[in-house]
C-alpha cells in the first residue's frame, strides 16, 4: 500500500504542475506570452447578455473550470483518505484562491469568482467520484484503478505535448 500511495503522491505532484503551467501561463512557456489585462470579476457566473459568443466562451470555461478540477478532489482524496469530506474540498477552494491571486498580482490573467466556484465543484465531484468508486470496488482497488487511469492520461498528454511541439 505504501508504494500505492507514493504512486498516488507523484501523480498529484504532476497534476498540479500541469495545473499551474495550464492556468497561470495558458500553456505557453513563461516569458512566451504577452500577459493579459489584469481585472477581477467579482460577480458570479457573469457573461455579458449582449455578446453570444462571450456566453458561448463563459459556459465552456466554466465546464472546463469544472472539469480540470475533478482530479484534484480524486487524487487528495485517494490520498488522504482518513479525512473529512470538507478538508479535501476547502484544500480545492484555497489552491484555486491562491491560483486566482497569483493570477492579479503577477498580471497573468483575469481573476473571477466564478472560477473558485467551478473549481471548488469540481474538486467536490472527485471527491464524490471517488468515494463512489471505493464503495464499489474497495478502497485498494479504487486507488489502483485512479493510479492506472491517471498514468494512462498523464502519458497521453505528454505524448501529444511533444507532438504538439515538435511540429511547432
Amino acid at each position: 500500500m505504501k508504494k500505492l500511495r507514493i504512486w498516488t503522491a507523484c501523480l498529484f505532484a504532476a497534476y498540479l504542475l500541469l495545473l499551474l503551467w495550464a492556468i497561470l501561463f495558458k500553456g505557453m512557456a513563461p516569458g512566451g506570452g504577452s500577459p493579459m489585462r489584469r481585472s477581477v470579476n467579482l460577480i458570479p457566473f457573469y457573461a455579458d447578455p449582449y455578446a453570444a459568443y462571450l456566453r458561448k466562451i463563459a459556459y465552456r470555461d466554466w465546464i472546463v473550470n469544472v472539469v480540470a478540477f475533478v482530479p484534484f478532489g480524486i487524487l487528495a482524496d485517494c490520498l488522504f483518505r482518513r479525512r473529512s469530506l470538507w478538508r479535501p474540498v476547502l484544500a480545492g477552494f484555497c489552491l484555486s484562491f491562491l491560483l486566482e491571486l497569483t493570477q492579479y498580482i503577477a498580471g497573468l490573467g483575469a481573476s473571477d469568482v466564478t472560477d473558485l466556484i467551478t473549481n471548488t465543484a469540481g474538486a467536490f465531484a472527485g471527491i464524490l467520484l471517488f468515494r463512489l468508486l471505493v464503495k464499489l470496488f474497495g478502497e485498494k482497488r479504487s486507488a489502483l484503478i485512479v493510479n492506472a487511469c491517471g498514468s494512462l492520461l498523464l502519458a497521453v498528454f505528454l505524448f501529444l505535448l511533444l507532438l504538439v511541439k515538435a511540429h511547432a
